[in-house]
This record gives C-alpha cells, sequence and structure tokens, in this order.
C-alpha cells in the first residue's frame, strides 16, 4: 500500500511540476519589461505609414488633417522583452499573467484605455502589441504604457506633441 500511495504522490508530483512554469520549453521565465514605445502615422489618403514618430532624426511633429499626407489615425507599437520563448498568459500558474495596458489622453480626456495580453515571446525575447488611436489631430497626446500584473506595475510615457500643418 505504501508503494501505491508513494507512487500516487510522486507521479502527481511529476504531473504538476509540468505545468507549473508559464513558459515554453527552454526559456527561463524572467519579467517582461516594455523595452520601447513607437508611434506611426496613418496616411488616410494614400494607405500609408509614416516612419516612427519618436525617431531622433525626424523634425517637427506637424499633422495635417486635409494635405496630401493627411493623417486622422495614429498606431502606437508596444514592444515587450523578455526571456525568449516565454508566455505570460496565466496557464498553469495565474500568478504568471501579464498584460499591457495603454492610456491615452489628448486635451485631458481618455482617448484610449485599453489592455492586450502579452503574447507568447519570440525566439528572440520580443512580441509588439498594435494599439490604434482615431482621431488623431492637432491636438498634444500623452502616451502611458503600463505592464500589469501578480501585483507589480511598470510605466512608460511619451507626448506626442502635435501641431497642425499642411
Amino acid at each position: 500500500m505504501k508503494t501505491i500511495v508513494f507512487s500516487v504522490f510522486l507521479f502527481a508530483a511529476l504531473f504538476s511540476s509540468l505545468f507549473a512554469q508559464d513558459v515554453r520549453p527552454g526559456a527561463s521565465g524572467g519579467e517582461p519589461v516594455i523595452s520601447a514605445i513607437r508611434v506611426h502615422l496613418f496616411y488616410n489618403k494614400s494607405a500609408a505609414w509614416s516612419g516612427d514618430l519618436f525617431e531622433s532624426k525626424r523634425g517637427s511633429l506637424a499633422n495635417s488633417m486635409s494635405g496630401a499626407q493627411a493623417s486622422n489615425a495614429s498606431l502606437v507599437v508596444i514592444e515587450v522583452s523578455g526571456s525568449p520563448g516565454a508566455a505570460y498568459s496565466g496557464t498553469g500558474d495565474p500568478r504568471s499573467k501579464r498584460s499591457v495596458r495603454l492610456v491615452a489622453r489628448a486635451a485631458g480626456k481618455a482617448v484610449i484605455d485599453r489592455s492586450q495580453p502579452i503574447p507568447v515571446l519570440s525566439d528572440t525575447g520580443k512580441a509588439y502589441l498594435a494599439f490604434m488611436i482615431y482621431p488623431s489631430g492637432c491636438d498634444s497626446i500623452q502616451l502611458i504604457a503600463t505592464l500589469v500584473g501578480a501585483g507589480r506595475t511598470e510605466s512608460k510615457d511619451k507626448s506626442l506633441d502635435f501641431a497642425c500643418g499642411e
């Protein structure tokens, strides 16, 4: 009887250890971080995208609502970094669940307040989350991206100091 109880206990311990971590095989887990925020204008007359508005070589953030490069929407891309192959879905261990929340404010009011779960990270330890802000025009926009989960938060913020132009 002791052998059966021990065997059942050993099987249960081994089985539960397979699901104790919420990472792919070979990944060390670790905490994810918000490693970058990029923003691209959507040009509504050509369906093209601008380069990253935060690139240091860009000049002013003049946005045109009616010119040849008119834009009324912006794509915010949040880059999350961590261990290659790591997953933060909470499967197997609810404490491992992580998400990214983006709040964007213009003229004192929220124009977006959305959260997305972090997908499984790539082999290079990266994942990208896309958020659309529309309409976006000539008002400055304050972006606050927050990594949420397990009682821990980390925020990064950036400002889009739009001005109208043609």
